[in-house]
């Protein structure tokens, strides 16, 4: 099956491949579980996510998130994703995004649905647990040290930043690419989404998607 992923540098309500992503979901029969993180008027982001899809007819939107003391019903969200015909993961606080959704039983329900053919997004942090390779900007973490976890393996041996200008990242994002032993990768502006099918480029949307190598050979 073909593998569809669609990754947000920071802005998720680009109309072209929220529709795109919808269409894919499966339009008017589509449901798609939506992975966040619980803050404080959490529901006054949802249309963020939500009004490109509906403008396909996708109205099924299953919200998976922490309960208020920051436990995560497992049972429940793997339920909630096994039943999707998309999967998109929201953007906030990386690290707890990470610690919530590359857990063993999640990871492998979301790696099953893709496989399957569900398209998958990511916005800001769910765009960067995607890969194989997790890398954390010191622009980001908590403790302002830059990171390099094991993310979700939707991608492998490809390494995402997101935003990319808007935080300056590049010199950064070179660094930690060599640190992980990573030649390529993607910079997405904050304004920007870039379509990738099983695994490479297929279309970008917005401002700007950079394609970053070490050897400056990178090539979709």
């Amino acid at each position: 099956m073909t593998k569809h992923l669609f990754l947000y540098g920071g802005n998720p309500s680009i109309e072209k491949p929220g529709r795109l992503f919808a269409k894919l979901a499966g339009k008017e029969e589509g449901r798609v579980a939506l992975l966040i993180e619980r803050r404080d008027g959490w529901e006054s982001y949802l249309p963020r996510y939500t009004v490109p899809w509906e403008k396909e007819g996708l109205t099924s939107v299953d919200v998976v998130m922490d309960e208020k003391d920051g436990t995560l019903d497992v049972e429940a969200a793997v339920k909630t994703i096994r039943e999707a015909t998309g999967i998109f993961i929201g953007g906030g606080n990386t690290e707890h995004y990470h610690a919530l959704y590359t857990r063993p039983e999640i990871k492998e329900a979301i790696l099953a649905k893709v496989k399957s053919g569900a398209p998958f997004g990511g916005n800001s942090a769910g765009a960067l647990i995607a890969p194989e390779t997790c890398l954390i900007s010191p622009s980001d973490s908590d403790d302002r040290e830059p990171k390099k976890l094991e993310g979700l393996g939707l991608l492998t041996s490809l390494a995402v930043s997101v935003h990319y200008t808007e935080w300056n990242e590049e010199k950064a994002f070179r660094k930690a690419m060599k640190h992980a032993g990573l030649k390529d990768g993607i910079g997405i502006d904050e304004n920007a989404c870039v379509h990738l099918k099983n695994g490479r480029i297929e279309e970008k949307f917005g401002e700007h998607v950079h394609t970053v190598s070490r050897s400056d050979l990178l090539k979709f």
